[in-house]
């Protein structure tokens, strides 16, 4: 039976989509301190905000302490929602789209690929939220299944969340780290296919890899004796030519692949 979601039954919508095949083995949940230590280590060295949650327990593990990923509500107030926070933040205008995000993530993730390579593909999307006070706000959305056991289930999902960088919600991606490309959903082909990917010439890989420092673009554009619209308009050639939504993601690919890029 397929759930319509709406506000009042988004928990109920929202885990519908989780394939767990029983019984579990519970004993990963006593690693789970280790891995919220892994995530607080993240969030502090890459600034992000981030999120765990158990999809078995259905719950949050973990939620980084910070007004980016909290939307002006405590952490208490989070932990007290649960699931159905993000049903409270969530743009009114955007539940058609989330319906079809969560869908086709969560089917490419049971349907399309093989339960042994779940960990290695993680999303990327954008959603519009407002805020406690009233403010509409672009979401950037990154997940990756964190623990899978040996039948496939998705236990644990890490989310990393911040102001998009995009003009408008969807832009749902796929990435497969073994493949280091992007896969985006054809809907004349009903399934994911893989983006272009064109390479960056050696002024963007240069702006990059100091972006990839942790240089500001005034920075940047001090250092390279350039203007700042002129590092801005790189920027925007970096993110059009490596299909990602914004910097985080660019920097992320650069990590991985450097001078391949």
């Amino acid at each position: 039976m397929t759930i319509e979601m709406n506000k009042d039954n988004f928990s109920e919508f929202y885990f519908s989509q989780i394939q767990v095949e029983m019984p579990v083995d519970e004993t990963y949940k006593e690693n789970i301190p280790h891995y919220v230590l892994a995530a607080k280590a993240q969030a502090q060295i890459t600034n992000a905000c981030i999120y765990i949650m158990d999809y078995y327990e259905k719950k949050f593990v973990y939620i980084t302490e910070k007004e980016r990923i909290m939307c002006g509500y405590s952490k208490e107030e989070i932990e007290v929602m649960g699931i159905d926070f993000f049903a409270k933040i969530l743009h009114p205008d955007d539940v058609e789209l989330f319906n079809t995000i969560n869908y086709l993530g969560f089917d490419f993730f049971y349907n399309q690929i093989d339960f042994s390579q779940r960990h290695n593909f993680w999303a990327t999307y954008d959603l519009r939220v407002i805020t406690k006070s009233g403010e509409v706000e672009l979401l950037n959305l990154r997940s990756i299944p964190f623990l899978v056991d040996e039948r496939g289930n998705i236990i644990l999902m890490m989310v990393q969340k911040d102001i998009s960088t995009s003009a408008k919600s969807g832009n749902l991606k796929i990435f497969s780290i073994a493949e280091q490309k992007y896969y985006q959903f054809c809907k004349r082909e009903k399934r994911f296919v893989p983006l272009k990917q064109r390479l960056l010439n050696e002024n963007e890989k240069q702006v990059l890899k100091l972006l990839s420092q942790g240089l500001a673009n005034k920075e940047v554009a001090d250092m390279l004796e350039m203007r700042l619209h002129t590092i801005n308009y790189y920027n925007r050639s970096i993110l059009d030519k490596l299909n990602v939504t914004n910097m985080k993601e660019a920097i992320l690919l650069f990590a991985q692949r450097g001078e391949l890029l």
